[in-house]
């Protein structure tokens, strides 16, 4: 079984969902530049079809991240570099299928050019997503336990 305590897979999934709707939430007003471009992949999809299905593609790995965190993190400190660096990574790389999808695709950029320019766009974004994000689980102590840590490490 993933995990036996059934409270405790709630919490995590409570968390994939609340990061899901972070990382579409700032993939959406990052990448909204785009919005009135064509997709590449779907000439049929709107920029919402398009940023939503890209967003649920992390919600597994969120899931895989919580679901580890919850079972071996001992460090609230280090839990919570781990999921900002995490939560970043996977949020840019939504944010550089966007601007892939719809922008450079249509012309001729190479990988580092589309990772620089989807960075020079979102920058701000992502450290407003990070900033809400470690707000949410940190801040606001929505998933602490009594001992004021994000995992509980009562086995």
């Amino acid at each position: 079984m993933i995990c036996k305590n059934p409270k405790k897979m709630k919490n995590v999934i409570k968390k994939s969902i609340i990061s899901y709707v972070i990382a579409w939430l700032i993939t959406y007003f990052s990448m909204i530049d785009y919005s009135d471009s064509l997709s590449s992949a779907c000439l049929n999809c709107s920029y919402t079809e398009d940023v939503a299905l890209y967003s649920l593609l992390l919600l597994p790995l969120f899931f895989i991240t919580f679901l580890f965190l919850e079972r071996k993190a001992k460090n609230n400190n280090l839990s919570s570099i781990f999921l900002s660096v995490m939560f970043t990574f996977l949020v840019l790389l939504n944010n550089v299928s966007i601007f892939s999808d719809r922008a450079s695709s249509w012309s001729t950029f190479s990988i580092m050019e589309e990772f620089l320019a989807t960075l020079i766009e979102s920058y701000l974004f992502l450290i407003i997503g990070i900033a809400i994000f470690l707000f949410i689980f940190r801040e606001k102590r929505l998933f602490m336990n009594k001992n004021n840590t994000i995992y509980n490490d009562n086995r």
